[in-house]
């Protein structure tokens, strides 16, 4: 097996201008970002794809560097970059700078609220600024923001949190081999993972249908059981699994030697 560090490793975008804003003008900056540093830790991730930081006219969401060798003002000091890279490492997690011309194809492809502030609490501004934010905040942050999702155990972040721990656990999730199931159905998504004598089972539903999916040959029930699926049940009988509305589930096949 040709392991690869980058491989194993959940990788978190930050685009900084609207993480959070350590000095209240307005702007996410590196310190903003240290600060939050544990919470990334507790998430799991292990490398932070940081979005450009480095001096520009800024006329190209900052892809347009003048100096490889200085910070632009509004993110801080080559001092602060030191600092966050320092207490990135301490905590385990790399720091990949962003130079490639796909994310910014992909960022121009964005909708602004996909660059809207970081939703830390409930708090004015979301917590992101104590200043005037230079873009708005989502209006929906009193309802959904990381102080409330912290406090959930079935919120998205616990979600994806067992989510990554499970990938860290389970050599299968990253080098196991792909072999998709039913390529012409429109509405589900299922395909296995193998590795040796080990195998997962992902079913995957992304529309409003449920639909009932009869599981292939050594996946009955005496012989899997669920590994993580994002309702709070699952629904099946022997042979059968009732895939509702938007959801998936990820099966362990109980022969398999995981973990």
């Amino acid at each position: 097996m040709n392991k690869k560090w980058w491989k194993e490793s959940v990788v978190y975008q930050i685009y900084p201008r609207s993480f959070k804003d350590s000095n209240g003008d307005g702007i996410g900056d590196l310190n903003g970002i240290t600060e939050k540093l544990d919470y990334l830790k507790e998430l799991g991730i292990d490398v932070i794809w940081l979005s450009p930081v480095y001096q520009s006219p800024n006329d190209d969401n900052g892809y347009d560097i003048s100096n490889y060798r200085a910070i632009m003002k509004e993110f801080g000091t080559m001092a602060d970059y030191d600092r966050l890279l320092a207490e990135a490492h301490r905590r385990g997690i790399r720091i990949v700078m962003d130079l490639k011309e796909m994310m910014k194809y992909l960022r121009c492809k964005s909708r602004d609220n996909a660059r809207t502030p970081f939703q830390w609490d409930d708090t004015e501004n979301a917590g992101f600024t104590t200043g005037m934010p230079w873009i708005m905040v989502n209006p929906n942050y009193k309802e959904i923001n990381a102080k409330d999702q912290l406090k959930q155990e079935d919120s998205v972040f616990h979600y994806y949190q067992k989510l990554i721990r499970l990938r860290k656990e389970y050599e299968i999730i990253v080098y196991g081999s792909y072999d998709l199931l039913l390529p012409d159905d429109r509405e589900l998504y299922i395909y296995t993972r193998t590795l040796g004598s080990e195998q997962l089972l992902v079913i995957c539903n992304f529309y409003e249908n449920t639909r009932a999916f009869v599981l292939p040959v050594g996946w009955s029930k005496e012989n899997s059981e669920l590994l993580i699926g994002n309702y709070n049940d699952f629904s099946r009988s022997e042979n059968t699994v009732t895939v509702r509305p938007y959801e998936a589930i990820v099966l362990k096949n109980r022969f398999s030697q995981i973990g």
